[in-house]
């Protein structure tokens, strides 16, 4: 990761992925925070504690996902399957860490107006405090909740907030480890999503 010298528009960075050295991502980081330009300096010292970290990354998630918004797309054969449980009657949410900008451009860019409800949560690793006011706010009970993530801290939230988990081998974390936080159902297919909810 590349971090440049702050802009007028920002702070450039580059992002190289492991192991192939050609892919790269490229974003900039809103100079407008107040905390960045610290946290930025700290990290440059070696100096960062644990929060300045991790203001640091959700910035940098933030960014890189506004940054490929265009070209993100749900998994072949989600959307329809989305619609189709939309259709008998369950309701359908988003609980995320993301911004509520990305979540909605990535609604709007793949046509996905069927949620019935779209939370966000500053609490990256504690998901499971906005898990609990979302139900909460919806009354929903507890034994109608599955909760869908493609994380092992979206494991752990279900867990502490006293849900039913299924994790999605298709996203972020690979299924091996997504196995080793023992999920109540392990996704591999809209398919068997669909067939685990309807």
């Amino acid at each position: 990761m590349l971090i440049g010298s702050r802009t007028s528009e920002g702070y450039p960075v580059t992002i190289t992925r492991a192991p192939a050295g050609d892919a790269k991502s490229f974003c900039r980081l809103d100079p407008t925070d107040p905390g960045l330009e610290a946290a930025l300096l700290h990290l440059e010292s070696g100096a960062a504690d644990e929060a300045l970290l991790r203001k640091f990354g959700r910035h940098l998630f933030e960014a890189i996902f506004a940054g490929e918004i265009a070209s993100v797309e749900p998994i072949e054969g989600l959307k329809e399957i989305l619609f189709q449980l939309k259709s008998l009657g369950h309701k359908i949410g988003i609980l995320t860490s993301n911004s509520s900008k990305n979540v909605m451009s990535f609604l709007e860019h793949n046509d996905l107006d069927l949620f019935d409800f779209i939370q966000t949560t500053s609490k990256i690793w504690s998901k499971n405090y906005g898990l609990k006011t979302l139900m909460k706010d919806n009354n929903f009970e507890i034994s109608d909740v599955i909760y869908i993530g493609d994380e092992t801290r979206d494991i752990e939230a279900a867990k502490k907030a006293g849900v039913r988990c299924a994790a999605v081998t298709w996203g972020y974390n690979s299924r091996m480890a997504l196995e080793a936080r023992n999920p109540d159902y392990l996704i591999h297919s809209p398919a068997e999503l669909f067939q685990l909810i309807q």
